[in-house]
């Protein structure tokens, strides 16, 4: 069946500047710290031809010092999203951050590749396939997160590899052949929640659950116990790499992470079943104004139209997978918002799915000519390129935001000239620092760091010579230590450090930044704002 030439074009266009911005408008969105983390990872790797932590040393951040060098395998935790990113800044002619921008997009064109593998392997026509990928790229959550720091647009490649592979492992006739295959699936789903991120358990989950859904009533059966041993072996290994760093941080009197990012099924237990609703909705991406009612708009329109297909109850093989599909939405997104304390957009892994959905709804409406119309059809253009465009809103601004922090930046390093000196900063300003000792004051978080190391003491511990203080690890520091500890730091900032300069610019950074009122006292700005980094204060420490 050929798609209209009317909604062809309109996805060619949406495909076209898709690849436009991807590839040339890299200055979009602003900048956030763990992007010089993550970039000073990739460089660690391009140098070492290994994984570790440059900004965490074991002197006052023993977790993540130990973090990937735990246990055996530690060295696999992130390879994979790290991997790329460390070829992408090193032979890449181009600014760190734009050289990871695009390590993403590469991530976010192979998830659209094996979105268009799974609505084919389906059953779904090029055409119709041609479509869920498009409004796949449309989406606000997913367009939003093809230039993050984020792994989860990674995710979401391997999570529809991993809907592609079980589709083709169902098709398989019971052998050896069946059994080796779904052992290696369930194990392999957890070795890829290692090697790219925590928020990539969503696969074991949906493998595991879309083979129950199918063999529920022979659920002793070998293949469905096979594929359950693979499951529980990979869990198994994940849990012992994610508890190891947190074991030898403790006995270095250190902190541990997952004391604060633990699962919140955990941490609030009923209340945060009765949350999901609410977290469903602030998990979707708010990249501007809009974007986060859209995604939400996008998703309950492909519940309709589950539901649309589901009625008409066809005997045909794109019918008989509808289970699956939705096994596939339903299962990861809520294990996530229950088991996940990260601060990512994770629902972008299942919103895919939903787009294959509502192009199988128009697919069954374009072959029932009658009911389907000219006027419907300019309506479902019409529809396609108002979602896409909602992704634009505000762009100019956030383009602004990304050349003020590079101004901030190029005025940093020119009040630091030295480029052999120790400097301790925050992580968003650690790129112009790569080639020299830099350590993240977010090892001074006690979770992360050393909760009884005082701040004069984390100083001398790595022997900086510069410090980079300015909003942002301010309020992140006043939100984990207590007045004791601050008030220790800025005496420390006052009677052994010179002022070198003092900025004031507008560099916006998100939800990172709160209200100015917590800040401490000796932190005082006028202009403070809620999102913004608009004091910065370079001191360098007197020996």
């Amino acid at each position: 069946m050929k798609i209209p030439a009317l909604l062809l074009v309109t996805c060619l266009l949406v495909i076209i500047l898709y690849l436009v911005f991807g590839l040339f408008f890299l200055n979009i969105p602003y900048v956030v710290p763990d992007e010089g983390w993550i970039i000073s990872r990739a460089h660690f790797l391009a140098e070492h031809h290994r994984m570790g932590d440059p900004l965490f040393p074991m002197e006052f951040s023993p977790f993540f010092d130990a973090f990937f060098k735990a246990a055996p395998g530690s060295q696999l935790l992130g390879i994979l999203s790290v991997a790329i990113q460390a070829v992408y800044v090193t032979l890449l002619p181009f600014n760190d951050i734009y050289s990871l921008r695009l390590a993403s997009f590469t991530w976010s064109l192979i998830a659209c590749g094996f979105t268009y593998m799974v609505a084919r392997k389906i059953g779904l026509e090029k055409g119709i396939a041609f479509l869920a990928v498009t409004l796949s790229i449309a989406v606000p959550i997913f367009f939003s997160q093809i230039h993050t720091e984020r792994p989860e647009i990674i995710v979401t490649a391997f999570y529809m590899l991993s809907i592609y592979s079980m589709f083709r492992i169902l098709e398989m006739e019971t052998g050896w052949k069946k059994n080796l295959a779904l052992f290696l699936a369930g194990l392999g789903s957890w070795l890829i929640v290692v090697m790219v991120h925590p928020n990539a358990v969503g696969i074991p989950v949906s493998i595991g659950g879309i083979y129950l859904v199918r063999n529920y009533k022979r659920i002793f059966k070998p293949d469905v116990l096979i594929l359950g041993f693979g499951l529980v072996l990979g869990m198994l290994y994940f849990y012992y790499l994610m508890q190891a760093p947190a074991i030898i941080s403790k006995l270095n009197g250190g902190g541990n992470l997952m004391d604060i990012q633990g699962p919140p099924i955990v941490e609030k237990g009923i209340r945060s079943v009765l949350a999901l609703p609410l977290t469903f909705y602030k998990k979707l991406s708010g990249y501007n104004g809009v974007t986060r009612p859209v995604s939400l708009i996008f998703f309950l329109i492909s519940c309709i139209s589950f539901f649309f297909l589901y009625r008409k109850k066809k005997q045909t093989v794109i019918y008989s997978r509808l289970d699956i599909i939705a096994t596939a939405i339903v299962l990861p997104s809520i294990i996530l918002m229950l088991f996940s304390g990260s601060n990512g957009k994770f629902l972008v892994t299942v919103f895919p799915l939903c787009a294959i959905i509502i192009a199988m709804a128009v697919g069954e409406q374009l072959q029932s000519s009658i009911n389907f119309r000219r006027t419907h059809l300019y309506v479902l253009c019409t529809g396609i390129i108002v979602l896409f465009a909602f992704n634009f809103y505000g762009m100019k601004k956030q383009a602004g935001y990304f050349a003020g922090y590079l101004d901030a930046r190029k005025e940093i390093r020119e009040a630091i000239p030295d480029h052999s000196a120790v400097v301790m900063g925050a992580n968003l300003y650690s790129i112009d620092f790569i080639a020299q000792p830099y350590y993240s004051f977010s090892g001074l978080n006690p979770y992360i760091g050393k909760p009884k190391q005082a701040f004069s003491e984390a100083v001398a511990s790595v022997k900086a010579d510069y410090l980079i203080v300015e909003d942002f690890s301010v309020f992140r520091l006043s939100s984990f230590r207590d007045k004791e500890w601050m008030d220790e730091m800025f005496s420390f900032l006052q009677t052994g450090c010179t002022l070198v300069k003092e900025l004031h610019p507008e560099n916006y950074v998100g939800f990172l930044v709160g209200e100015p009122g917590p800040f401490p006292g000796q932190w005082v700005n006028e202009n403070a704002r809620k999102n913004f980094i608009t004091m910065i204060r370079i001191y360098k420490v007197n020996r």
